[in-house]
Order: structure tokens, then sequence, then C-alpha cells
């Protein structure tokens, strides 16, 4: 059955490829009758996509990813008031805090051999936020770069061996000192999932938490202790299904809404259509793979970037229903919102 309701769509605001009004447009051309918009850390979008849904017939949910603290997780807040002063605040302070950090990105790729400035990273950027993907893309658009780049030709290619954790993975001589640095500055603007939690019901929202199996592995003793910790702090539901959950990971946090009585949110998790990008330049191996998990579920992901939705509502739900998905989060909104009132 094709699916009708998507929950985690990302728009130029932060780091998708499309409008606000053209996610709208694509939503209602896909026969999908709700969307949510929730970009990373900001809420500029929203306001001309509720105006959008007006027009088309399609919903919007009113939402944002927030990237926190711990482990750099993502908490989704649906149902939000966009117009809330606080949240308007935090989207401030993560603006400039994002902005601190593409610089310290571009200080460690020019140590690397990479020629790539701001003001290359801002004119690849498509809307007023800056974040990875726009640093990669400018990097990949100067051809002085290729020799060091060698096979990697596209955006999450480069992010996955460049960009997750550089010192980490690629500086194996750096200082303790460095490596603090680092984490220092990013995580400069992030706040505490608590914190997010908090903020999200603030503004009338429920919080979920995004794609939460990507995140271990398989190792579901893990995932379920810091998601009791989470529940302690008030989150309300977890992303079952979303592109880079594997068949036993839908199962699994299927298993876990039900047990700790969570909501449950399905989202692809959309950006941009990434398969556009396998070039015959790119990885032979990274190319397959992708493909190969695009259409049969694949193995067990071992870096989100692996499962890119091609589409809007591009997740598969694996023969578990998703049809009081919305119903159940518009009444669990609406208690929210009266509860602040």
């Amino acid at each position: 059955m094709k699916n009708i309701i998507d929950l985690q769509v990302h728009s130029v605001m932060s780091d998708g490829a499309y409008t606000p009004i053209e996610l709208v447009g694509l939503a209602q051309k896909q026969g999908l009758q709700v969307i949510a918009l929730t970009d990373h850390d900001t809420v500029d979008g929203i306001s001309v996509a509720l105006e959008e849904g007006i027009k088309t017939g399609v919903t919007i949910i009113p939402g944002i990813e927030i990237t926190v603290l711990e482990n750099n997780f993502h908490i989704l807040g649906l149902g939000i008031d966009h117009t809330n002063p606080e949240l308007l605040q935090r989207c401030a302070q993560a603006k400039e805090g994002r902005m601190l950090n593409i610089q310290k990105w571009i200080e460690r790729l020019h140590q690397h051999g990479f020629k790539v400035e701001l003001s290359d990273v801002v004119k690849s950027a498509t809307g007023p936020s800056i974040g990875k993907p726009h640093i990669a893309a400018a990097v990949l658009a100067k051809p002085e770069n290729n020799e060091v780049l060698k096979n990697i030709t596209t955006v999450p290619e480069f992010i996955d061996t460049y960009m997750p954790g550089m010192i980490k993975e690629v500086d194996k001589d750096v200082t303790p000192e460095e490596k603090t640095d680092q984490k220092n500055a990013d995580n400069s603007y992030r706040i505490t999932a608590s914190q997010a939690i908090r903020l999200i019901h603030s503004t009338g929202g429920v919080a979920i938490w995004s794609h939460p199996a990507v995140h271990y592995n398989g190792k579901y003793n893990e995932l379920e202790i810091f998601l009791a910790k989470l529940i302690e702090e008030g989150l309300d539901g977890v992303e079952v299904f979303v592109p880079c959950h594997t068949k036993a990971d839908v199962w699994f946090m299927q298993g876990l809404a039900i047990k700790y009585d969570l909501l449950r949110t399905a989202g692809s998790d959309f950006h941009k259509n990434y398969f556009q990008e396998l070039t015959v330049g790119a990885s032979f191996k990274k190319s397959v793979m992708r493909l190969w998990n695009k259409v049969t579920g694949g193995v067990q992901p071992s870096n989100k970037s692996l499962n890119q939705a091609a589409s809007l509502g591009d997740y598969k739900t694996y023969g578990i229903s998703t049809e009081n998905i919305v119903p159940k989060l518009l009444d669990a909104i609406q208690k929210r919102r009266k509860s602040i009132i």
C-alpha cells in the first residue's frame, strides 16, 4: 500500500533541496495527505508551507528537528507553535553556533588539503541555513579538490568519509586537547534532550525521538536503556518507520512503542534525491549498496546515509499498519496545547 503520510521532511531552509512550496506541491502530486516540515533547528519555512497546504489540500504539521548534546541525536517537535518566542530564540542561537562550526570545519578541511572558503559554502546553500551538506557540495564543486577527493564524488560519500567525526576518523595523531576543542566546537550551540523536550512541550508540540535505531546498529538493549531515560524526561513517541531503519529495527521500535505506550511516527527524512548523484565516478560498491538497500531493505546499516529516501513518503512499513498514527498524533498535540493554556 502506498504511504500517504510523511512526518519528517526537510526543505532548503535547512539542508533540503526543495523549497517549502515545492515540497507541498510534491506531496500533492504523490498523493500524500499529511506531511510535517521538520527542518533542522529552524522554523523559517513553516508559515509558507501552511499557506500552501491550505491551497493544495495537503495537511501540514508544523515541526522542527532539534540536534541535542547526547550523541548528536535528533528530537522531532511536531505540532509546535512556530511563532513561540523561546523557540525562535533557540533557533537563532543554533544558527549562530552552526556558523561558528562551519568555520571550524573549513579550517579542518584546509589541513587535509581541501580548497574551500566560507564564501563557497554560502554559495552552495539554497536557503538561509548552512550545514555539512553545503560544505561537502562546495568542496566537490571545486576541480582543484579532485586529486584529494580521489573516488569520492557525492555529498553523502564525502560526509561519511570526512565529516561525521573528522578528528576521530581521519586525524590519528591529534592531541587530546585538539579532540576536546573539536568536541566543544561541535556542541557549542546544542541543548540536552531534556531541554529540547521541555522546549517542544512549551510550544504545544509533542517530542519524538528521530530514527532511534540507526544510532545503535542492532544493540537494542542500549537503545531501550536510553529510551527509558528520555521517557522519564517526557518523551512522547518514537519514529518507527524511516528509510534508515531495517525490518528488524522497525519491528523492534514497534514493540517498544507498544510496551511504553508511545506515539509512533513515520517519515522519509527526505532531503533530496541522492540517487541522482550516483555518477560514473562514484564508488561502485557504495552505489550498489544504496541501490540494494533501496530495493530490498538491505542489511543492517552501519551508517545512516546507506538508506536515503528517494522521494517523499519513501519508507517501508513491513506490513505494520500506519492508519492510526496521524489521529493519535493530532489528539496528543491537542491535549498538549490545552495543557499550556
